[in-house]
This record gives structure tokens, sequence and C-alpha cells, in this order.
């Protein structure tokens, strides 16, 4: 048995992929202390991990910063300054064997610099290289635009990366760099064939795709409705789900007519808060999502990866409208295959979504393309190749 310390940002979409290789890797024998914050505490515990919440480090929200990868650096990097001293503590009291850690984590890079223990990358979107960016115009542009737009937040990285050099003698990471942070094996919870410019990748990647697992989601769901005409699903995630205009929008596109709509809408709106939903709609908070997949025809989503994989796993063309950088990579990405279509989420009206849904709906091309990225996706291996990988890392050096 290996002692491993996994640490991880305080995201949905960073934990949920990294849950049942976790407990995996518990059921093959090894012994996993799981870093997050205090929100996360319940759904880590349940793998069987030992949670442990980060000291020195605010609560912070991810989402507030994931829309400017220059402000979410500089968070990264003041972030590793603040924690890095509790976290050696913890490291030299823990003694662990290795290190697994996100790609966004500097801390967990710079501790197996500092401690010389082997680390372990976790990567929950897409693995993030010069290379494999700077050919799509629409991030170079982007990443241009926040440059010009947060030179407070330079300083602030520049600042901390330097007192981090100082303090430990490590060499700290370019804004890129913090952004993905590399090891002797990265796990990447998608397929190659999702990977923008896969080829520029070697074999330190394990593309192992998403660590797709069973759910003890609610069972009351009425899928007995759903029969009768092709199924919309709409999600818009868990954080940027407060979006009311947005689904008296869907209610608009798509009453009375000859689908049948389910929508999650989130903790943050009353479901019966939105007014009288058409007949033809199932408004929830919570929805078994894997389930509802696999009854539906077209998925309208945010573009988060973990909603992407996961309609494309089971086959289900994609409206893409992304809410933040991030999610317009996956939505660029998504239209470059062929698996669906992207909206622009300044731009959203009934209209707009009932064109949206008919061209996809209409075309089977795109229900082919997403069923064979899933195909590839399934193929992977999820969180088995991943514990494998994990497993052919420890011996390779000799844990």
């Amino acid at each position: 048995m290996s002692k491993v310390v996994f640490f991880n940002v305080p995201a949905h979409g960073h934990i949920n992929p990294t849950l049942a290789v976790v407990r995996e890797l518990i059921q093959r024998g090894e012994k996993v202390i799981y870093y997050a914050t205090e929100a996360f505490r319940p759904k880590i515990e349940r793998t069987g991990a030992v949670f442990c919440a980060y000291r020195g480090v605010p609560d912070y929200d991810l989402a507030g910063f994931s829309g400017n990868f220059i402000r979410l650096a500089a968070l990264l990097m003041e972030a590793t300054q603040s924690a890095m001293p509790a976290l050696l503590e913890s490291i030299e009291a823990t003694q662990p064997d290795y290190i697994i850690h996100d790609v966004l984590c500097v801390w967990g890079k710079l501790l197996s610099q500092i401690t010389g223990i082997p680390a372990v990358a976790s990567t929950c979107l897409f693995a993030f290289t010069p290379a494999t960016t700077s050919s799509s115009f629409g991030f170079v542009l982007n990443l241009a635009r926040m440059v010009s737009t947060s030179l407070p937040s330079l300083v602030r990285f520049g600042r901390a990366g330097r007192a981090l050099a100082r303090t430990y003698g490590v060499r700290p990471p370019s804004h890129i760099e913090a952004l993905g942070n590399h090891e002797a094996l990265n796990i990447v919870y998608t397929s190659r064939a999702f990977q923008p410019n896969s080829d520029a990748l070697g074999d330190d990647y394990k593309f192992v795709g998403p660590p797709i697992a069973p759910r003890d989601d609610a069972t009351d769901f009425p899928f007995d409705r759903l029969s009768g005409g092709p199924v919309i699903y709409i999600s818009m995630g868990t954080i940027f789900n407060e979006r009311a205009d947005f689904y008296r929008a869907c209610f608009d596109a798509f009453a009375g007519g000859e689908h049948r709509v389910v929508m999650s809408v989130g903790d943050k709106i009353a479901a019966d808060g939105l007014g009288v939903a058409p007949s033809n709609f199932i408004v929830r908070n919570f929805v078994p999502q894997l389930q509802v997949l696999q009854h539906a025809d077209l998925f309208i989503t945010h573009g988060g990866m973990n909603s992407v994989h996961e309609g494309m796993y089971y086959g289900v063309p994609l409206v893409v409208i992304p809410q933040m950088a991030e999610q317009g990579l996956v939505a660029e990405q998504v239209v470059r295959v062929g698996a669906g279509v992207r909206m622009d989420a300044v731009r959203i009206t009934p209209g707009a979504l009932r064109a949206a849904a008919a061209r996809v709906l209409a075309d089977p091309a795109f229900r082919e393309r997403s069923a064979q990225i899933g195909q590839t996706l399934r193929a992977a291996g999820g969180y088995i190749r991943a514990a494998d990988e994990i497993f052919a890392f420890k011996a390779a050096h000799n844990l």
C-alpha cells in the first residue's frame, strides 16, 4: 500500500472527475489524503479518502476568476504563496509516497520540486500547453484581451512568483505553465480524438476518457413522460445556472411543440419560481443527468467539460452556450469535431434557440459525430485506466 496526497481546486468540474479514480485507488489498497475546501468534504469522504481542508488559503470562488486566465493565474500564485508553509509542514508530517495534483494546483507542482516526491497531474479540461492552444485564434485573441485589461493581475502574479523563488529556491511558472502544470505523468480525462492538437503531445499524456461511474441519483424522475417526441435536455451546470431569463427563453422557444423538454435549473432558482412551466416541460432543480441523456435527442449545455463528455458518451448532439473562456474552448472543439453547434451567450432569444435546436435535430451528421467521439471516450478506459497508469507510474518510480 502506498500513501498519496491529492491536491485539487475548489470547483465541481475539477473535483468530480477525480472521485471515481480516488475510489478505485483506495479499492486497490492506496491510502488517499485529499485536499480541497470544506464545501467538498462530504463527496470526497464518500470515496473513502481522508479529507483535509486547506489552511492559509481563502475559500475563494474559482468561478469568479475563470473568465480571465490572467486573473486566475495571479490567484493561483498568491494561493500557492499563502498555502505553502502549512502544506510543507503537512507533507513532512504525512510523508506521502507520491502526489497527485490538479493542473491548476501550482502548489502541488512546487511541493513536488521542493520535496523530491514524484507527482502526477490530473487534467479535467484539455491538456493546456502553448502547442495545443496556439492554433485557436479565438483563444489567442481572448488571451490578448485578458492581458490588456489585467495589468494589476500581471503585477501580482510576478510578485508572488518572485517571493516563492526567494523563499523556496524554485523556478516559478509562467502564466501558461501556471494553468497547466505538467508532470512526468499527466492523466487527461478526455480522448485523443477530442483533444485539440493531440499530435503535439507525447506519451507522458495519458488520455483516459471521462471517469464516468454509476451514480446514486434520485430515481423518482418521471421517465414515462419522455415518450411521444424528440427529447431536449437543458442544463447550465452547477456554477452559471442562475439564469431565469435564459430558462424563460427556453419556455418561449419550445412550449407546446412536439418536443419533450427536461430542464435542470440547479439550486439557485426555485423550480416553481419561473412561473408555470409549459405542459411539455419537466423542470427540476436537479435531474439524474446520465439517465436523462440516455433518452435525449439534443443536449443544450453551458459547455462544461464534464457535461459535454457525458452528452457525447451517449451519442447526444449538442448546442453549446459557453459562459466563460474555458467553455469557449470546449465549444470550439465540439464544432470542430462536428458534434454540435455553438451559440453566443449574449444573443440568446427564443427564435435563436429554436433555430439552433432545429438545425441539430434535422441533421443526423451531428448525432453520428457525437456518437463517434463518444466511442473514443468509452474506449479510452475511464477511471480503471487512470488507476492502471498511476500504478505503472508507481512501478517506474519503485514506489
